[in-house]
């Protein structure tokens, strides 16, 4: 799961931030993951300035993640750029997923939703993926591709209905893996249970 999260983030930022995996089955807030994931960030990529995903960044692509899920408020982040997967230390993964999609990384930006109960027992991370030129089909293939590079024990992903729509599926050490993808877009989400996979893809258009 840290590969697929490094895969989605690497692709905008060149960093590989790894907060949807330890963090969410240690119980630690989600601020500290990301603070920790940062650090982990900045000493694998040398000296260079790395960006950061904003707020309201791009507002468009984070309007297609829902407001709430349940009873969990999602933190919303996002970023376009067209500059890091030529800089030194960009995961080849990335690279690849870019080269597979036959768009430029111009092309591609992305948003992500996170959230938490307050026990910490439930918990939801979200990365969309819009890769402007590519079909859906494509950015399913090249996005389980990617995340399987260079993994001793990739994920099995399996068809599956959920909310009315064909998602792939597998198993995660911090919960289930889903993927859906719809035009140019593609929506990763890790989400503790089934409840929560069902109430956020009844929201996703």
């Amino acid at each position: 799961m840290n590969r697929l999260f490094a895969v989605a983030l690497t692709v905008i930022t060149g960093i590989a931030l790894v907060a949807c995996g330890p963090a969410a089955s240690s119980g630690e807030p989600s601020s500290q993951a990301s603070q920790a994931a940062a650090s982990q960030a900045a000493a694998s990529s040398g000296d260079g300035v790395l960006p950061s995903l904003t707020e309201g960044a791009v507002a468009d692509l984070e309007a297609l993640i829902p407001n709430t899920v349940g009873d969990l408020t999602i933190k919303k982040e996002s970023i376009q750029t067209s500059e890091f997967l030529t800089a030194p230390g960009s995961d080849p993964a990335a690279v690849k997923f870019v080269e597979d999609l036959g768009v430029s990384p111009s092309d591609i930006s992305i948003a992500t939703g996170s959230a938490n109960s307050a026990d910490f027992a439930k918990f939801l991370f979200v990365c969309v993926i819009r890769a402007q030129g590519a079909d859906s089909d494509r950015l399913v293939s090249a996005f389980k591709t990617a995340s399987s590079t260079d993994d001793a024990s990739p994920l099995q992903w399996s068809s599956a209905t959920v909310a009315g729509k064909s998602v792939e599926t597998a198993g995660g050490a911090g919960g289930a893996n889903y993927i859906y993808a719809k035009g140019d877009v593609l929506f990763w989400l890790i989400a503790t249970d089934a409840t929560l996979a069902e109430q956020f893809f009844a929201q996703v258009p």
